[in-house]
């Protein structure tokens, strides 16, 4: 049975469980400060907020105990992201109706959405005591589809969250970037952290490919789900590409100063940074946090290639602007780096698509799949199914091969339809590289789902 199949199976149990006599619960908790008593009104607010993925963890707490204690917050939320594929995105409410179980003194509200693809029914069932309105089930249902007036807008929250335009860097190269930290965040209760590391190349904090701005609507997305980001121009952007840089020089050393922002902000958890990258900067992600010296506690990689820098350069980029005797001299070069030296790498002086020999043979040094399993770091990895620049055999199903199977704190994704930024964007041009062009936005529920695993690294509250 698929995910999806598993994830229907889980809401019916719910269900079941919140139906059985009373007794055969244990004693819930009599209804807390802050619990709503549930009416036509506050069902839809649950709703909006938890397809919104809107501050998760009061929603969950809404839960009867003894139902928390069998379906865990990382459950709960990661239903939501399989909900979606099926679903598609909430439009409006339809109709709405409630009925009592006055022997299991339970009220259940069935809700009905209209969606894009499939409407639903959501059935929310509570108990229903003068002082105990714990939630014990919300079950999701497919439903005949309902007429809707598409003029009347579903009304968005406020923003949730504060940027800040911060400096950071080193002496010779000052870099600026944006801090995006959740409303929520208090020293008493600081929150979980990201660093966004850029795919190869000139990049501003946004992440800006054609119309898409992947690393802008990250951090918008995680705060809205209770965790902070900073993001930042790249030293390419900011002072030029240079065939002279190192790996570190390029990537590395600006990704762990960043880490070492966050670490120092005290509305941060520092015991949960975690380091996103994209593409070449996700297969960096490892080295970064082994630099890190445990700023860094996990690892996220999106769209990022297993196979090797240059052999990944020579088959997925535009090499019409070479000659064949040009891609022939750098295969050869590229074939040769296992053997070379340190000090005869460092001394060529041909470049290599824009870089130096040393930077190709320093990168060849590193066997990324046994770092994986040395660091031990949980570990995400994802990318978009249609992605034109990493193919998933070259991608994350490589990595599944090389890093091994049975290794729990590696977690693998591929989300359908999305491509290398996880849009579902397809222009490309001639060559087949992707565009960008169609102005399309991070998938709601890839991006939820990167938010959601890095929720789960957080240890359980104690009762």
């Amino acid at each position: 049975m698929n995910r999806r199949g598993m994830a229907w199976i889980l809401a019916l149990v719910v269900l079941m469980m919140g139906v059985l006599p009373v007794a055969a619960l244990a004693k819930s908790k009599q209804m807390e400060d802050g619990v709503p008593v549930w009416t036509e009104e506050t069902v839809k607010q649950y709703a909006e907020d938890y397809i919104g993925g809107r501050d998760m963890s009061r929603l969950w707490g809404y839960y009867d105990l003894q139902i928390r204690r069998y379906m865990p917050q990382q459950t709960f939320e990661c239903f939501l992201t399989d909900l979606e594929w099926m679903t598609g995105r909430f439009l409006q409410f339809g109709s709405y109706r409630s009925f009592e179980e006055e022997e299991l003194q339970l009220k259940t509200h069935v809700l009905h959405l209209c969606m894009e693809k499939q409407d639903m029914d959501l059935y929310f069932t509570h108990k229903n005591k003068e002082d105990d309105w714990e939630v014990m089930a919300v079950q999701f249902v497919p439903a005949e589809k309902e007429s809707y007036d598409p003029s009347v807008q579903v009304g968005e929250k406020e923003k949730a969250y504060t940027e800040t335009e911060i400096s950071f860097g080193t002496d010779a190269f000052p870099l600026k970037g944006t801090l995006t930290m959740p409303d929520e965040a208090t020293q008493d209760h600081p929150v979980p952290a990201c660093v966004l590391v850029h795919d190869s190349g000139a990049m501003d904090r946004d992440e800006t490919l054609g119309s898409s701005h992947l690393f802008a609507e990250l951090a918008q997305t995680f705060a809205e789900l209770g965790i902070a980001t900073l993001r930042y121009d790249n030293r390419a952007y900011l002072y030029g590409e240079d065939t002279n840089r190192t790996v570190e020089e390029e990537v590395m050393d600006d990704a762990v100063l960043a880490g070492k922002v966050l670490a120092e902000n005290p509305l941060v958890d520092s015991s949960l940074i975690v380091v996103a990258g994209h593409g070449f900067g996700g297969t960096l992600a490892h080295r970064i946090a082994q630099a890190s010296e445990g700023t860094f506690s996990a690892v996220i990689m999106i769209g990022s290639t297993a196979l090797s820098y240059g052999e990944y350069l020579l088959n997925h980029r535009n090499l019409s602007a070479y000659t064949a005797d040009e891609r022939k001299a750098f295969q050869d070069t590229l074939d040769q780096l296992s053997k070379m030296k340190e000090q005869t790498a460092s001394e060529r002086t041909e470049t290599i698509f824009g870089h130096s020999v040393y930077y190709f043979w320093e990168l060849q040094k590193t066997d990324h799949f046994e770092l994986i399993r040395k660091l031990r770091l949980p570990t995400y990895i994802v990318q978009g199914k249609s992605d034109p620049l990493v193919p998933e055999n070259e991608g994350w199903r490589k990595y599944y091969t090389k890093v091994g199977e049975g290794v729990k704190y590696v977690t693998y994704r591929s989300f359908p339809g999305l491509n290398h930024v996880l849009m579902s964007d397809p222009s490309a041009d001639a060559y087949g590289l992707p565009q960008y062009s169609l102005g399309a936005t991070l998938d709601p529920s890839a991006g939820r789902s990167l938010g959601q695993w890095i929720l789960s690294l957080k240890p359980a509250e104690e009762e």
